[in-house]
Order: C-alpha cells, then sequence, then structure tokens
C-alpha cells in the first residue's frame, strides 16, 4: 500500500509579530498548496488567515508540533512578484509582513463583470517633434535607472503622453500611471477614455467599492495591454506584465507617503523595487520637480528628459493684507478688483484656500482650548453649517458643541476654509457657477466622476480648491489665479515649507492665463522677493544648498522612532533605553549617523509617545548590525523611514 504523502507548508500568518524573528510558521498539509494561496489555520488558540510562502514533501514523519491548516480559502491569491515586493516593503519600512500583506489582499469578485466590447477606432494625433519621438523610444527600453520628464507646458505634455501610451499599447504591455489625488484619478480616466478602449483601461483608488476594485484587481492578472491608472494602492495590484510605471508630481510628498499607519511606505522607492521585480521602464514626470529630484540629476542617478516648448509665467503680484482699509476680509481690494474685471470678460478664476471647510482652528472663548477630535487628536474645522468636523477621519460633532476641557458653548473660529471662500463669492457674484473641490464635496464616488467632467468640460466661472488641485492638466483656460492666505504654509515647523509653496507658486504660473495673486501679510519677507524675481530652477538651486548646510533631507536622511508606554514615563525611559544603544552602537562601529535626543511631538495626537529621530547619510544603506538592533526594539517602537515631518 503507497504511503501517503504530506508537504510542510510555511505561511505567513496575518497578524502583527515582532519584527527580530522569522514571519513563518511551519504548517502540515495533505496536499502541496501554491505560493500565495489564502489559507485558514490555527494560531496561538485562534483561528487567523495567512499566505502561503512556500510548499515541500515533508521526508520525515509529521512532527508532534506542527498542526494542520485548515482550509484553502483562495489558491494563487498573489503572484509571485506580488510576495517578493510585500517582503521588500516589509523589510524597507520596518513593517510586519502580516500588516504588509493585507495591502495585497484583494478577494476575487463573486460575480464576473460583462465587459462590453464597443466598436473603437483609434483617434489620429497629430504627430510629435523628431526629439519628442527620440524621448519616447528611449523611455520605452528598460534601464535600472529611473528617467525624470519635465512635463510642461501642459499642453505638450498631454499630446506627449498620448503618444507614449500608443506606444505602450502596441508593445501589448500594462501600464501604471500613478496620479496623487482620488480627483486626478477619476479626470484622467475620462480624458484617456477617448483615446483608448474602454475595456483596456483601469481605475484603482480609496473611493471605489470593494466590488469594483475586485474586479480592476483580476482585470490585472489577465488583461493586455492595460492602462491602470490610481493612487498608491495600484502599487499592490497583481500585474502580469507590467511594462512602464509613470508617477505624475513625483513631488506631492504627502500623498505618495504612507504615514498613518502601517507599512509607512514611500511610492518612489515602492515604484522602483515593483520596476526592478518587472523589468519594466520607471518615469517620474513633473513640471515642478522635488528637491529630491534635483539631488539626483545633480549625481546622474536618473536620466533626464525635457519636453521642447519653453514654459511660459504669467506675472505674479503680492498684495500686502496689512494695508486693507477694511480688516478680516477675505479678498483684498486689489484682488475683489481683478475678480469683478475677469467675470465681466467671462473668464474663468481660480480660488485657493489653505484647508477644506469654514474655519481652519477653533478656540474655546473662555479656556482658549483648541477643538480637537476625540479620535485622531487633530484639530477640528468649522462647517458652514455650524458643527466641527475631523478632515482625518470624519468624526462630526452636533450642532451645538461643548469644550472638551471646559464645556462651554462659545467658539472663535480662526482662518479661512474653502467653504468660507464659496460664501463670500455667492455674496460678490450671485449669479456665478462655482465649483468647490475638497474632501467634503468630492466623497461621493459619483460626485467625483461628477465634478471631474464638469472641470474638464469647463462647466464653471469660480473654482475652489487647495494647493494639489494646480496638478490639474488641461484645465480650461483660467485667467485669474488666487492664494488666498499665501504665507499660511510658512507658518508650519516643516523643513519642506518654501519649497511646497514655490512648487505650487509656479504650476499656478504655469495655468493662469493673465496673472496671480498672493494675499500675504508679509510681502517684505526675503522669500516672496526670491519668488518674484528667480526662475524656478535657481530657487531650487538656493533651497538644496541650505538643506545641505542644515543637514536636512534630501542631502540626509532620518528615521523617526516613535517609543511606544502606557504613560508618558515609560515612554520616555523606553526612549532614552534606545538612544543609548544607539550612540553605542555608532560609537563603537564608527558610523557617520546621529541622534536627535527624545522629546515630545508639537502635536498633541500622540502626548505620550516620545519621539527620536536617527540621522544618516542620504546615500548610505542602514547596516545590518543596526538593523538588528532596531529589530530588537520593535515590540516598544514604531519606525518611519523618510517621515513627513520633522516635529
Amino acid at each position: 500500500m503507497k504511503k501517503k504523502a504530506f508537504f510542510r507548508v510555511d505561511v505567513a500568518p496575518l497578524t502583527v509579530l515582532p519584527q527580530n524573528r522569522s514571519p513563518f510558521f511551519s504548517y502540515v498539509s495533505s496536499e502541496k498548496i501554491p505560493s500565495g494561496s489564502l489559507v485558514s489555520l490555527p494560531f496561538s488558540g485562534r483561528k487567523v488567515r495567512g499566505v502561503v510562502w512556500e510548499s515541500a514533501a515533508l521526508p520525515s514523519p509529521i512532527p508532534h508540533w506542527m498542526k494542520f491548516v485548515e482550509k484553502i480559502e483562495y489558491p494563487k491569491l498573489l503572484n509571485e512578484k506580488q510576495l517578493l515586493l510585500a517582503r521588500w516593503m516589509s523589510e524597507a519600512f520596518f513593517a510586519p509582513l502580516g500588516n504588509t500583506l493585507k495591502h495585497f489582499l484583494v478577494l476575487p469578485p463573486q460575480k464576473k463583470k460583462a465587459v462590453s466590447s464597443l466598436p473603437w477606432k483609434a483617434p489620429f494625433l497629430p504627430p510629435l517633434p523628431v526629439s519628442e519621438q527620440k524621448i519616447i523610444r528611449s523611455l520605452a527600453k528598460f534601464s535600472s535607472k529611473p528617467a525624470f520628464l519635465h512635463s510642461s507646458p501642459f499642453s505638450s505634455f498631454r499630446l506627449f503622453l498620448s503618444h507614449l501610451l500608443k506606444e505602450e499599447r502596441e508593445r501589448g504591455g500594462q501600464v501604471l500611471f500613478l496620479v496623487p489625488e482620488l480627483f486626478l484619478a477619476e479626470w484622467w480616466k475620462q480624458e484617456l477614455e477617448q483615446e483608448f478602449p474602454l475595456e483596456e483601461i483601469a481605475l484603482i483608488h480609496s473611493q471605489m467599492k470593494k466590488s469594483e476594485i475586485a474586479f480592476t484587481w483580476e482585470k490585472t492578472r489577465v488583461t493586455t495591454p492595460l492602462l491602470v491608472i490610481g493612487t498608491r494602492q495600484a502599487l499592490f495590484a497583481p500585474f502580469a506584465k507590467l511594462s512602464t510605471i509613470l508617477v505624475s508630481d513625483e513631488e506631492d510628498e504627502t500623498s505618495y507617503k504612507q504615514w498613518e499607519m502601517s507599512p509607512r511606505y514611500r511610492v518612489r522607492e515602492t515604484a522602483s523595487e515593483l520596476a526592478s521585480l518587472h523589468h519594466a521602464s520607471l518615469v517620474f514626470l513633473s513640471s515642478t520637480p522635488s528637491l529630491s529630484i534635483f539631488q539626483s540629476l545633480r549625481e546622474k542617478t536618473v536620466r533626464p528628459f525635457s519636453l521642447t516648448a519653453p514654459p511660459s509665467l504669467s506675472p505674479l503680484t503680492l498684495v500686502n493684507m496689512r494695508l486693507e482699509k477694511k480688516k478680516y476680509r477675505i479678498f483684498s481690494s486689489v484682488l475683489e478688483e481683478k475678480m469683478r474685471a475677469t467675470f465681466l470678460r467671462q473668464e474663468k478664476i481660480f480660488l485657493i484656500g489653505s484647508q477644506p471647510g469654514f474655519t481652519t482652528v477653533s478656540l474655546c472663548a473662555k479656556c482658549r482650548t483648541v477643538m480637537r477630535c476625540p479620535r485622531s487628536g487633530h484639530a477640528l474645522v468649522g462647517k458652514r453649517a455650524g458643527h466641527f468636523s475631523c478632515l482625518q477621519c470624519g468624526y462630526t460633532t452636533d450642532v451645538f458643541p461643548k469644550c472638551q476641557a471646559c464645556g462651554h458653548m462659545v467658539f472663535k473660529s480662526f482662518g479661512i476654509g474653502t467653504e468660507k471662500i464659496e460664501k463670500e463669492v455667492e455674496t460678490l457674484f450671485p449669479k456665478a457657477t462655482i465649483l468647490r473641490l475638497d474632501r467634503r464635496a468630492l466623497r461621493p464616488r459619483k460626485e467625483l466622476a461628477r465634478m471631474a467632467t464638469l472641470v474638464r468640460q469647463g462647466k464653471f466661472d469660480v473654482l475652489i480648491g487647495i494647493n494639489s488641485f494646480l496638478k490639474m492638466p488641461n484645465l480650461p483656460e483660467i485667467s485669474l489665479i488666487a492664494m488666498i492666505e499665501a504665507d499660511r504654509e510658512l507658518l508650519f515647523p516643516d523643513y519642506r515649507a518654501e519649497e511646497k509653496l514655490t512648487q505650487s507658486a509656479f504650476r499656478a504660473r504655469l495655468l493662469a492665463g493673465r496673472e496671480v495673486i498672493f494675499q500675504t501679510f508679509d510681502p517684505e519677507k526675503e522669500f516672496f522677493r526670491t519668488l518674484r524675481g528667480n526662475s524656478f530652477e535657481k530657487i531650487s538651486e538656493r533651497l538644496l544648498r541650505d538643506r545641505e548646510a542644515l543637514g536636512y533631507p534630501p542631502a540626509t536622511r532620518f528615521l523617526k522612532i516613535e517609543s511606544l508606554g502606557a504613560t508618558s514615563a515609560l515612554s520616555l525611559a523606553h526612549a532614552k533605553t534606545i538612544e543609548k544603544a544607539l550612540w553605542a552602537l555608532i560609537q563603537k562601529e564608527k558610523l557617520p549617523f546621529s541622534v536627535v535626543a527624545p522629546h515630545l511631538p508639537l502635536t498633541e495626537t500622540r502626548k505620550k509617545h516620545y519621539q527620536l529621530f536617527l540621522r544618516l547619510p542620504h546615500a548610505l544603506p542602514l547596516p545590518k548590525n543596526l538593523l538588528s538592533l532596531l529589530g530588537q526594539f520593535s515590540s516598544i517602537a514604531h519606525y518611519d523611514k523618510d517621515p513627513l515631518t520633522l516635529h
């Protein structure tokens, strides 16, 4: 009688495990289970799910300690490239593998969606200049170095992108087109539907239903050619034949960094690893590149390309709000006059607020306590209806909120949100067609698609949004762009503030047909004088020199270490233990690193948790002995590589 065969199955449980031990556990199965399969199994007295990493025949009797896999839920749910990317992310961003794998797990749709294959004829595309045709051929060739394309002006870039995607379609590969905002994903989908068959375009972003994402996930497994447009979530799709990755507006660190949950990954590094796994071309696109790109261009670690047409810039006007006769006005007399003239000419206006909501921060009139969200700790913003809400988690107070500290019911509100700007515009121009683009207005999926259609078709007189909407390509011609609180960005303790405001200013000057207006209370500030009288490249070079002198990114890199503890005292004790161990290793190995002493963050979201920072040269990888040391403290600390803020 033939002896029954059994198989050892190495599984990564979908649970949080210490990082200083192996993430894999061995189980036994009566059949060989393919890698990437989702299984259910017993773990520490409970039932959990796990992902199969490897399966091999057991050469000897089953060990008494080895438990059986209970059920194969979905065979081959993840492909080999997804497994490799998940393992790399877990190690690169100090995250448990079980947590990381959850980003890749999308269960197959229960019902297959019928795709109607409508008759389609390729539209005529005007030919490109010979120099731009050479760029497309260069980008099509695989290189271990990523490419950077200076994508301005927008009209030239739009035609160039169409030709680039057409070339990739003819090669039969899959293209991943990453954008920083949900609105831009919907925008580009509608824009490119005119040039590609509907069944060859897929969309991935967080506002889609689970069933829609599941259908798109399955589409990426089998459909070639295919254009996938999405936010950072699209990085985890099971691509079958990925040939090119396009990262639009690479300088948007806030949208391209996962900072609120594990793994705290950066899109730039993750996209680079994904491209390497698939031997795909990686192209960063921007009209206002980040200082990181300037650093890479200087070190020749990226391949530079630029479109032929030089960008034309509209003039920038600074308005001194201190000279306004009527205090506490949203619009200066200069801006109001310009808006009236623009409206009479039947031209379009784009007004940029600092933040969604009616106001940006509210204080108790009695005890001066900031109104904060009880869930996330972020400052609540006032809404037009009278209540307060959290932009981070969606928490909403009732219409008559009380101070969390003293119970008082009267509050003083400060700042100018997009809803407040909208109300003022309605008063000045009651007949104007106004579109407000912010999280609240775009939250329903249907509204997101509807607004994208209206903006693309130019069915508005006044557009109201925040800085991120300056990234919209091919906007219907806008005559006047105004930033209502231009210096608010500079008030935050953020070393990237001047860089971000410079990018916003030059994007606005590229988009505006006539003029850009910045309202500020401090027009004499040296930064604003520099902004008016220099090119984007010169300002970026100056900022890069300042960063190098101060030891800030991209000249250096930081690792944020947040020590955990039930009390503030315990968190501080853990932080000091980690600091002492780091300094001992640095001195022993003579590493070119330094440690910023433990301190509480300026924000009040995590009062009990002390944090410290490890500063290291930007091009130097973390040595193995340092990684081992950090792994030993993984139970009492969270790590954030390249954090968005240093406070």
